[in-house]
């Protein structure tokens, strides 16, 4: 799995740009969060949903179909053809596929993929509680399904008081709380977001009498038993929804996902993911490397995470999404290359501070190996150098990793002809 990962890494393509622009010019290491994982899907289209069961196994689905992993995104495996918007899995056989465009049915599967079932609820947008209970959203439209020994039953609230509703989630057993888009309200608020409440487990919905504001409600992050926080408009609520108040700290994130511990992350843009250790209430915005705007995120846990986004981007980290400038300083590896850019030839020179199994490897930006310069069970500790012959590769940037069982070392360098 450590290979994988290692390979992923150097597959961030705007790497080339906001690395240059970041590399030191003492050549210290520059280790974004944020790996660009290889991804099978046209580099014009979106990655529209995703649903990982560990860090390991998970699924990215969008235009080009449904893609299903079981090595960190090292390897995809087409399992449908199509166009789908949303993905979810309970566990590595039980999971549902949303179309994208075509709302007539949902696809069902309890073998991992290997065969699908439809069941012809319209939707592309649903909120799982359980495996047995889930919430189709639609505008000015919440369905409950339910499943029973003889198949799904629903239970459609409609015409209600509100726009397209895009997010769904609970306070408790009973109160529920539903959130999303612009709608007309009043003369005085004509584009008032969809602010919904349950309080009898989603049989019914109501609109709360406060009203105030406008805007689009992306996402809903249930802090506690009546506080919530609303992504995309921006607004926190300490009573279940009735009130809310603008909050601008939250910048411009739209989908989020956390943990039970309140350690979370969201969506951003022009290449930057927020990360938060206490449920929202304060962020630090992290750069993944690339210029993409993400659209989609999954914390698995504290240390793993994959985000999705436009032109086929797919990514992930192991470290939390923190970015490290200097994340060897501890252990005191440091590793220089020269000249930069190269003609012929280019020198590595390192220093180990442990006597450990090393790995040298370069590649291309698509994520080809391109050399292994090191690969020994042991190597002393102290100074090294390796050289690599780049009188064959054409022109462009390249990446390297230096690893061993305690670190990782990521950089870049570029070739000219």
């Amino acid at each position: 799995m450590r290979n994988s990962i290692l390979v992923s890494i150097i597959l961030c393509v705007s790497f080339s740009v906001r690395g240059q622009q970041q590399q030191q010019t003492d050549s210290t290491p520059i280790a974004y969060g944020w790996l660009r994982v290889p991804f099978p899907a046209s580099t014009l289209n979106a990655c529209l949903g995703l649903s990982f069961i560990n860090p390991d196994t998970g699924w990215v689905v969008g235009e080009d179909g449904a893609f299903y992993s079981t090595d960190a995104g090292q390897h995809w495996q087409l399992r449908v053809a199509g166009q789908y918007g949303q993905v979810h899995f309970f566990d590595v056989n039980e999971g549902w596929l949303l179309y994208w465009t075509d709302a007539s049915s949902m696809l069902h599967t309890s073998n991992g993929g290997t065969t699908w079932d439809t069941v012809h609820f319209p939707a592309t947008n649903v909120h799982w509680i359980n495996r047995d209970t889930g919430f189709i959203l639609g505008r000015a439209l919440i369905e409950r399904i339910t499943r029973q020994d003889t198949g799904w039953s629903r239970t459609i609230s409609g015409n209600l008081d509100a726009g397209g509703i895009i997010c769904l989630d609970r306070f408790d057993a009973n109160h529920y709380l539903a959130l999303g888009d612009e709608h007309f309200v009043s003369s005085q608020y004509p584009n008032s977001p969809t602010i919904l409440r349950s309080d009898d487990a989603g049989e019914s919905w109501y609109r709360p009498e406060w009203a105030e504001g406008n805007g689009i409600f992306y996402d809903i992050l249930i802090v506690d038993s009546t506080r919530a926080v609303g992504f995309g408009n921006n607004w926190r609520t300490s009573d279940r929804g009735s009130t809310w108040i603008s909050d601008t700290t939250l910048g411009v994130l739209r989908k989020v996902s956390f943990l039970a511990d309140g350690f979370g992350m969201g969506c951003s843009r022009d290449g930057f993911i927020g990360v938060s250790t206490d449920t929202g209430h304060s962020w630090t915005y992290e750069n993944t490397g690339t210029l993409e705007t993400t659209t989609g995120i999954q914390v698995v846990d504290t240390a793993n995470a994959f985000a999705i986004g436009t032109n086929g981007l797919v990514l992930r980290t192991t470290n939390g999404g923190f970015s490290n400038v200097n994340q060897n300083a501890e252990s005191g590896l440091t590793i220089n290359s020269y000249p930069d850019p190269a003609l012929l030839s280019l020198i590595f020179t390192y220093s180990l501070p442990q006597f450990q199994h090393v790995t040298f490897s370069i590649y291309s930006l698509s994520g080809s190996l391109v050399a292994t310069l090191a690969n020994m069970d042991a190597e002393t500790t102290g100074n090294h150098s390796q050289s690599l012959n780049t009188s064959n590769l054409a022109s462009g940037t390249y990446s390297y990793v230096l690893s061993s069982e305690d670190y990782t070392v990521i950089g870049q360098f570029q070739v000219i002809h």
